[in-house]
């Protein structure tokens, strides 16, 4: 797995004082564990805004600048403003050589479901799952292969997922579901007008026949 770089500077202000650094394209934050004293850095904001957009919320980082650029961590929680959506806070972990880690990783659909030809869709429930690994192992992304969907009662459990070796997955439920299957209430009603018309129809030519017969 690929591991992101990003340049830190240690922090010397705190509290409101903050808001200056934000005001100058700094993200104030903190990196701790790894039995180690926590350390209050700064980050440009710019440059995590570019970390986070390749997919650097389940990647490994090392921070440059600190400790002889000796620091792998991961990103542990993101603060953001309410309204503006601007960085206000990231939380880092150390990552320990040979520990393994916790982390929420995306869930994707590959493929295409079968099922959705007749005007079902597929709702995924799950946009998340938490595996266990080694820093090494931590996959990108966990892939769910909806080709196997093929009918309207189909669906796709946690048990169902196909992990990479060394990956365990971390749930309270196994049988929850992941992607299930829905159909359109539009789609039902044009069902169910289709099969009306048709019932309909039939007496009408019974009934067209019997006066035919009559007039004979």
């Amino acid at each position: 797995m690929e591991t992101f770089v990003l340049s830190a500077q240690r922090r010397h202000v705190s509290g409101h004082k903050v808001r200056h650094l934000r005001e100058e394209g700094w993200v104030p934050a903190v990196v701790y564990g790894a039995g180690q004293p926590a350390d209050m850095i700064q980050v440009e904001a710019k440059a995590v805004e570019a970390l986070l957009d390749r997919g650097g919320l389940t990647h490994l980082i090392e921070l440059q600048g600190l400790n002889g650029g000796r620091d792998r961590v991961l990103i542990r929680e993101i603060q953001r403003h309410p309204v503006r959506r601007t960085l206000l806070h990231l939380d880092f972990v150390r990552v320990a050589a040979g520990a393994k880690v916790r982390v929420e990783v995306p869930v994707v659909l590959v493929g295409t479901a079968p099922v959705t030809a007749g005007g079902a869709v597929v709702l995924q429930n799950i946009d998340a799952v938490e595996v266990e690994c080694l820093p090494e192992n931590l996959p990108e992304h966990v892939e769910v292969d909806i080709s196997r969907l093929t009918d309207v009662h189909a669906r796709i459990t946690l048990a169902d997922l196909r992990l990479p070796p060394g990956v365990v997955l971390h749930a309270e439920r196994m049988d929850a579901p992941v992607v299930t299957v829905t159909v359109p209430r539009a789609v039902l009603h044009a069902e169910e007008e289709e099969e009306t018309t048709g019932k309909a129809a039939e007496p009408e030519v019974i009934k067209k026949g019997k006066e035919e017969k009559a007039e004979e």
